[in-house]
């Protein structure tokens, strides 16, 4: 296997660095609550990435009610595949519900896009706030309606990725790892995937 991606290519996050931007987003999304007079019915985590953010940001926001949507991603068919989804088991499908989606880094756009679909489709008339810690650079505008956006960070992880896919050697930027991210695992897995696309 040619190794393409290494450590030095990652940021590797720390807990304290992780809390101060859960505040950040924290501080967003109450701001845009009481301009706007309302408040989250559910915290929404896109699992596994969102569970601990999700965790985080309730604490800080004081919400207690979860629901929770697992994906996984078919990169060979550029898609995403839900594997669980809570949303089903609320009742009022003609309640107004205001859903706090959280995943922990936002790279395409692609899931967030089929969440928001996904929630629209069990509940019609919810509304939802997207909160993500780190997003790219390259897709920072929403492709759905979301009632607010708002993320802690952003980078161009999209940009390093599609360089070494065009075999440049070394860019200025880096790849996040979060706190709870394995780095050996994260460098294999990234070398593996872009092995199989045949780089």
């Amino acid at each position: 296997m040619k190794t393409r991606i290494t450590s030095e290519d990652f940021n590797v996050m720390t807990w304290g660095r992780l809390d101060d931007l859960i505040v950040k987003i924290a501080d967003q999304v109450k701001l845009f609550c009481a301009s706007e007079g309302i408040h989250v019915d559910y915290m929404l985590p896109v699992l596994r990435g969102g569970g601990i953010p999700a965790i985080m940001l309730s604490y800080k926001l004081g919400i207690r009610k979860f629901q929770a949507i697992q994906t996984e991603h078919d990169y060979s068919a550029h898609m995403v595949v839900e594997s669980l989804n809570s949303l089903e088991a609320l009742h009022d499908k003609t309640r107004d519900y205001v859903i706090l989606l959280v995943d922990c880094y936002h790279a395409t756009g692609r899931t967030a896009e089929s969440m928001y679909d996904r929630i629209k489709s069990i509940l019609p008339r919810a509304r939802v706030i997207y909160a993500v810690v780190g997003r790219d650079l390259m897709h920072l505008e929403d492709n759905r309606e979301f009632l607010y956006s708002c993320c802690g960070f952003v980078s161009n992880e999209c940009g390093i990725v599609a360089k070494v896919r065009r075999c440049y050697a070394h860019t200025l930027n880096k790849i996040t790892l979060f706190p709870w991210e394995n780095l050996p695992e994260e460098v294999t897995k990234m070398n593996e995937e872009l092995e199989n696309e045949g780089i």
